[in-house]
This record gives structure tokens, C-alpha cells and sequence, in this order.
């Protein structure tokens, strides 16, 4: 189904694997399929605009113009008669004093509107729906509040690494799933990397959390080409009907 599997394990447990990779586990085979159809269901057909009163408007718009213009027409018929009236009854000094009236000047012209820009993105590749902080600042995305605190260099036995230790609590009142493959890192260059199974000895596991619950780890990644600049912890969880992502900005 769209490259998802499961594989039933010994216990009863099922495996969700997507294009070869294992993304969750779940209780058993039912959950596991239940959750995978969840993620594919459509999007609800827009609703079209309710149509109707649009010939009323259009007939009152055509009604007022044609009242303004009216109107507008009378104004300016009256102030040529009166215009010509003073012009015969007083001297051009007289016509000039009733133009300007006195101790005024000429209207002062408009300042020209200030010109808006779009603020820059917080990194490169940035959404408008991501939800972007600082390295350590709690962020909440769907029904999960998550932290990663700043990166630092990971254990290096079987290369450079870069980890960050996260933080997963559920505000709601069911039970949500959590995977290391949630989580991805964005380089100066912006190459984006998907975590790695090695570079800390308490690594974040796959797996679920009740409500009000916790979920800890560390969460590492591959670091060997470093580079100083901005990286970007990314988080985006697998089973989630939201397509928002958390972002934490580093600076190394």
C-alpha cells in the first residue's frame, strides 16, 4: 500500500515498514494497518462558495453610481454659475482672496507609502507552516510538545556525529506515535540527512506514548564534513495528520 508493509513478530507485535525502512511498532497487525490507512485518507473535497445575490448587488452599485454622478454633476453646474457671478461683481484680487482662503497654502502632497517587503526565511527551504525556534525552545507541533536541545558532537567510533537530545510529551487524549526517523538535519549547505543508529548510547527509540506521557533520547546524525554555519534540527512525525514541521535553529 503506497510501499507500506507490516511484518508480524513472534509477540503478536507488528512492524510498520515504509519503502524498506521500519518507521513504527504497534501493538498488532490490526493497529498497524488501521494507522497506515489513516495517513492515506484524502483530503475533504473543497466546498464550492454559496452563489446568490449577486444580480441584487450589481443592480444597487449600478442605482448608487448613477446617483453619485448625478449628484456630482448638480456640484459642479452650481459652483460655475456662483464662479461667474463674483467674477462680474468683484475685482480679480476679490476671486483670488475666495479661491485661497487666507493664512493657507497649497495642500501638502502625500508621503509615498512605505515599501513592504517579505521578511527573510529563518533558513533555507523554510515553510510558512513551520513551526521555527531556537535550539532548546519547546515547540508544538499537532498534539505533541517537543524539544531538542543545541546540537553537540556525537561519539565517533564509527565517524563524526552531531546529537541532540529530544524531548516528546503528549498534551492529548489519546495515544500518539514516535520514531527516530521523525527526525532529519539540515546542513549549512543544505544537505538534509536522516538520523543515524549510532553516536550516543541512549538513543531515541520507536514506539508510542500515552496521554500525558514522555519519551526521551538522543537523536544523531552523520557530521563527517563539517562545515561552521546554521544547521537545522528538523522534526516531522510519520503518523500525523499534520504537515507541519518543527525547526530548531543552530548556530556551530
Amino acid at each position: 500500500m503506497n510501499g507500506y508493509s507490516v511484518n508480524e513478530l513472534p509477540d503478536g507485535r507488528a512492524q510498520v515498514w515504509k519503502d524498506g525502512m521500519l518507521i513504527a511498532t504497534e501493538p498488532n497487525a490490526g493497529i498497524a494497518w488501521q494507522k497506515i490507512a489513516a495517513t492515506q485518507q484524502s483530503a475533504p473535497m473543497p466546498v464550492e462558495p454559496k452563489r446568490g445575490g449577486t444580480g441584487c448587488l450589481v443592480a444597487g452599485l449600478i442605482v448608487l453610481a448613477i446617483l453619485v454622478l448625478f449628484g456630482g454633476c448638480t456640484v459642479v453646474i452650481g459652483a460655475m454659475g456662483s464662479t461667474d457671478k463674483s467674477r462680474a461683481a468683484a475685482p480679480a484680487t476679490t476671486i483670488a482672496s475666495a479661491t485661497t482662503p487666507k493664512g493657507s497654502g497649497p495642500a501638502a502632497a502625500a508621503p509615498p507609502a512605505a515599501a513592504t517587503s517579505k521578511a527573510a526565511p529563518a533558513f533555507a527551504g523554510a515553510k510558512d507552516s513551520d513551526v521555527v525556534g531556537s535550539a532548546g525552545a519547546p515547540l508544538t507541533i499537532g498534539e505533541a510538545t517537543v524539544t531538542s536541545t543545541a546540537l553537540v558532537n556525537g561519539d565517533a567510533t564509527l565517524g563524526a556525529t552531531l546529537c541532540t537530545s529530544v524531548t516528546l510529551q503528549n498534551a492529548s487524549t489519546k495515544t500518539i506515535s514516535f520514531s527516530i526517523f521523525d527526525w532529519k538535519l539540515q546542513s549549512p549547505s543544505g544537505t538534509i540527512v536522516t538520523s543515524e543508529f549510532t553516536g550516543s548510547q541512549n538513543m531515541l527509540s520507536t514506539g508510542e506514548i500515552a496521554p500525558g506521557g514522555t519519551a526521551k533520547g538522543d537523536v544523531c546524525f552523520d557530521n563527517n564534513h563539517p562545515a561552521p554555519g546554521q544547521y537545522v534540527v528538523l522534526y516531522q512525525p510519520t503518523f500525523s495528520f499534520s504537515s507541519n514541521r518543527a525547526a530548531w535553529l543552530n548556530s556551530l
